[in-house]
């Protein structure tokens, strides 16, 4: 299996033998690490928590001249729009510390960054990309556009308070943290992140990121340190990040396909595994269909049924599974692909019956 090497990389650009450069460098990375972990967490971080932790640059003096440092470099990340406000719970007195975390309302960029012109273009390159499902990064996009699209509103700001829509759309610390990990993968930085198990269990990791792919709604890194065998592990339960650093290689002989799962692999243990076959327009790209199979089970073309269009061709998938109502879900959520379930019999039911279901909710809404 392939492993994978994290090294860290000094900055060839610092000169560490200034005592200046080496206070300005060392600021620089509090602000930064600062800047990322509160902009990943879910939760506000309590001001000890900040100022004791030394990977975050603090924990290296008394704590009255660490929280004075944080303050300063509070105030610093204030001059360029990043507001970081205190929390504290009116229900607990005074006395107890306070926690942080970035105020996203007030949180703002400058003016003019971009034109109107070059935004409206950006936004329309967007909607290809954005329409697709499977890729981890759309939410990201989404975000994107919606400030593109504030351009053209009166009062701009290309990072202000988003509409409740969409606030509705993805919560604003996944978000962040999706950006932070796709940024990490496309520059090869390594991460550091606290992983929350299935079963409550929270660890630290520290990893380089092979891949990432979405799963019903549901995104997916797959990364390894070194020595170790990948792993894969769900994006929504990374708690917080620390900013990426270092850098890693993938190996050669690493394929994600490897990795990939679908949801009806998982079953009851007294569930014994069932053939299902689906159909897929002979339309789709390669590209399409290694998606949507994962280049799992077997391809078979065959003559369309379509009496409008007889020359045309469908393909048949044919994959085992673990839960029919789960891979007739699955099938449902590609409809708009063209893909339909075909046999056994059990599993056209249950796609026929989550339509129903879905039609009956919207009678009532």
């Amino acid at each position: 299996m392939p492993k994978t090497q994290l090294t860290t990389q000094p900055d060839s650009h610092s000169d560490t033998t200034s005592p200046t450069n080496s206070r300005d460098f060392d600021s620089a990375r509090r602000i930064v690490n600062l800047l990322f972990t509160l902009n990943t967490t879910r939760h506000p971080i309590s001001t000890r928590t900040i100022i004791s932790d030394p990977d975050m640059g603090y924990g290296h003096a008394s704590y009255e001249s660490e929280f004075k440092k944080f303050q300063r470099d509070r105030a610093k990340l204030a001059e360029r729009g990043i507001i970081i406000r205190e929390i504290h719970d009116p229900n607990t007195p005074q006395s107890l510390e306070s926690s942080w975390i970035i105020d996203r309302e007030a949180t703002h960029a400058d003016i003019g960054l971009i034109s109107t012109e070059d935004a409206e273009a950006l936004r329309l390159a967007l909607q290809t990309f954005k329409e697709r499902p499977e890729l981890p990064y759309r939410h990201v996009l989404e975000r994107i556009e919606h400030k593109l699209g504030q351009l053209n509103a009166p009062e701009f700001r290309p990072i202000a308070p988003e509409t409740p829509q969409h606030k509705s759309l993805i919560d604003a610390q996944q978000e962040a943290i999706m950006e932070t990990l796709w940024t990490a993968y496309m520059l090869k930085r390594c991460v550091s992140f606290a992983y929350v198990s299935h079963s409550g269990h929270v660890s630290t990791r520290t990893l380089g990121i092979y891949g990432l792919f979405t799963l019903q709604g549901n995104t997916y890194l797959v990364g390894a340190t070194t020595g170790e065998e990948p792993r894969t592990f769900r994006c929504d339960r990374i708690e917080r990040l620390r900013a990426p650093h270092g850098s890693y290689h993938i190996p050669a002989d690493f394929t994600l396909t490897d990795y990939l799962f679908f949801s009806f692999d998982f079953g009851g243990s007294d569930e014994p595994e069932q053939e299902v076959t689906m159909s897929l327009p002979a339309t789709l790209t390669q590209e399409e269909v290694q998606t949507i199979t994962h280049e799992r089970g077997t391809l078979e073309q065959i003559p369309s049924t379509d009496k409008q269009n007889p020359k045309h061709t469908l393909w048949l998938w044919h994959i085992s599974v673990k839960n029919i109502k789960t891979a007739a879900r699955y099938c449902l959520s590609l409809s708009q692909r063209g893909v339909r379930p075909q046999a056994p019999a059990p599993f056209v039911e249950q796609w026929k019956s989550l339509i129903k279901q879905s039609l009956q909710a919207h009678e009532v809404a």
